[in-house]
């Protein structure tokens, strides 16, 4: 089992709540011996990848294309 959080961003920024919710799942995943996982859609999102890492992801999972522009 895993916590999945994903990160809502609009041209390349993600909004900050985003990262609100991925803290509270970072908190609730270290509680029950799990991961937390955020997803990131959209184009040119790498950068967004990384700042989940920071901001307590365990793994991201990236789609990361022009149809999601």
């Amino acid at each position: 089992m895993s916590i999945l959080v994903y990160v809502d961003q609009y041209q390349g920024a993600a909004k900050p709540v985003s990262w609100e919710i991925l803290g509270k799942a970072r908190e609730l995943a270290d509680k029950l011996g799990t991961q937390a996982v955020a997803f990131v859609a959209g184009q040119g999102v790498a950068g967004l990848a990384q700042e989940a890492v920071e901001y307590g992801a365990d793994k991201v999972l990236v789609a990361d294309s022009p149809d999601f522009a």
